[in-house]
């Protein structure tokens, strides 16, 4: 078959932990942090229902890193993409976000060079075969600054 491209999102936001009741679900980007109080997670849903019935071999993630803010040689060193297990909405959703798998679909290096599409992936097929048939999107965090 070929590459499946979905783009854009069906909705994506942020929740902040240090602005625990305020929505971002305006806001056009995605962001995350993994520091104490500022923690950051973002949300991203795609519609998945043009893969129904397709053999799939593999999936990857891709996202903009549009910004890089070094705080220290302390900083986590990886990003994960977990499947969300609740249903959210980007207008609504606030601090701590819904309840995600325990098992990571993607884990990679922090990325430190600004203006380039990073990959995540290949996603963990078991997972992003869970993801797809609830299709309650993911959560792109630094698990160890929570």
């Amino acid at each position: 078959m070929g590459e499946i491209i979905l783009q854009p999102s069906t909705q994506d936001t942020v929740v902040h932990e240090g602005y625990k009741t305020t929505n971002y679900g305006s806001d056009p980007t995605m962001k995350v942090c993994g520091r104490v109080d500022l923690n950051r997670r973002s949300h991203v849903q795609f519609d998945l229902s043009s893969l129904v019935g397709k053999t799939i071999l593999s999936v990857y993630l891709w996202l903009y890193c549009d910004a890089v803010n070094d705080i220290g040689s302390n900083y986590p060193a990886s990003i994960a993409a977990v499947r969300c297990t609740a249903s959210w909405d980007e207008d609504t959703l606030v601090w701590p976000g819904p309840t995600i798998s325990g098992t990571a679909l993607a884990t990679r290096a922090w990325h430190k060079t600004a203006g380039v599409w990073v990959p995540y992936g290949p996603l963990n097929m078991t997972e992003f075969a869970l993801m797809q048939a609830t299709n309650r999107g993911m959560r792109v965090w630094i698990p160890a600054g929570d």
